[in-house]
């Protein structure tokens, strides 16, 4: 995709600009200081600004553990030596940092400000949900089970606390509905889609976006995991032929959503219809981005994205030529 002239520029700033909005969260990683920096990135320009530096205690971390509450403005990681990290959104301050005892394969905000996510037992070789407590690092098994396919996608694991579920997709692209509370499966359903990330939107409805092989292009789609059933909303390319799957992030209150393509750009996306509102190219790569509240940044020239890069997060860039990465280990 072209860059935008002054002249196309104009009408996206102004479309963006009766939006609510709030400020976006994450790490990147700085190969010349060898450090995981927290940083504010502003999606107007693609400028980023630094709030923190630190080094993971293991030297990585699995960006598909990115958490972020958004109401108490806390940030979470887990390293590779399973070490969980909480940080302050608005300052990148590390909070505190406790090994747990699992490493998660893809995790995210529960119940009561715990995190909830999907570990593998390399023992009874089987997947299983666990909450997590992010203040001792101490988990909790709720369910073991096998995933049909032998395997998921860290990237579409999508959780609705309203409605007391999350969800997940398998390798041969069947939607796990789970309760958020037992960690119960409550049904599956095979789609006609395999996603390479989701998210909860509304009324029970997923959105997310998929690589066609048939077009090969990129396709924002909504799933009802109710039936497995996806309506196409926008079939597109991202400029690099591929992008970054944990930069996927959904701001409901301003009516968008984020993605990062492997260049660098920073795609922003109207989320009732799938089109493209603009896109930015950045000044450093995220690995991950995530929304929290902050109402304090009325104005679109405030908003705020902060992204996390890792050594270990280096390469997840899902290239547009190739199916979504199927997770079957921790």
């Amino acid at each position: 995709m072209s860059a935008y002239t002054s002249l196309r520029l104009l009408p996206v700033v102004l479309c963006l600009a009766t939006r609510l909005w709030a400020g976006l969260v994450g790490i990147n990683y700085d190969a010349n200081l060898n450090q995981n920096q927290i940083r504010v990135v502003h999606p107007l320009t693609g400028s980023t600004t630094l709030l923190n530096s630190f080094a993971f205690s293991s030297g990585g971390w699995n960006s598909e553990t990115f958490a972020v509450n958004s109401q108490s403005g806390r940030l979470y990681a887990q390293s590779g030596d399973q070490t969980i990290y909480t940080f302050d959104a608005s300052n990148g301050q590390i909070l505190s940092g406790a090994v747990a005892n699992s490493a998660m394969s893809a995790m995210d905000i529960g119940i009561s400000g715990n995190l909830i996510g999907i570990s593998y037992d390399s023992v009874s070789m089987e997947n299983e949900i666990r909450v997590l407590n992010p203040s001792t690092g101490n988990t909790t098994l709720l369910n073991s089970f096998t995933f049909s396919s032998g395997g998921f996608f860290p990237g579409t694991f999508a959780v609705a606390p309203s409605l007391n579920r999350f969800y997940v997709q398998s390798g041969d692209a069947t939607v796990y509905t789970f309760d958020l509370t037992t960690g119960q499966i409550l049904h599956t359903r095979l789609a006609d889609t395999s996603m390479q990330a989701l998210s909860y939107w509304k009324a029970g409805e997923l959105i997310g976006i998929d690589y066609n092989g048939s077009t090969m292009q990129n396709e924002v789609r909504i799933l009802d995991p109710a039936t497995g059933t996806t309506t196409l909303l926008n079939t597109f390319t991202f400029s690099s032929g591929g992008w970054i799957d944990t930069t996927f992030t959904v701001d409901s209150s301003g009516n968008i959503f984020y993605a990062e393509s492997g260049d660098g750009t920073l795609y922003t996306f109207d989320l009732a219809t799938g089109a493209i509102l603009g896109t930015r190219s950045l000044d450093t790569t995220m690995q991950a981005l995530g929304v929290v509240a902050n109402t304090s940044v009325p104005e679109p020239s405030s908003v705020w994205v902060i992204g996390l890069i890792a050594p270990l997060a280096r390469g997840r860039i899902r290239a547009s030529l190739q199916s979504p990465k199927v997770h079957t280990l921790a």
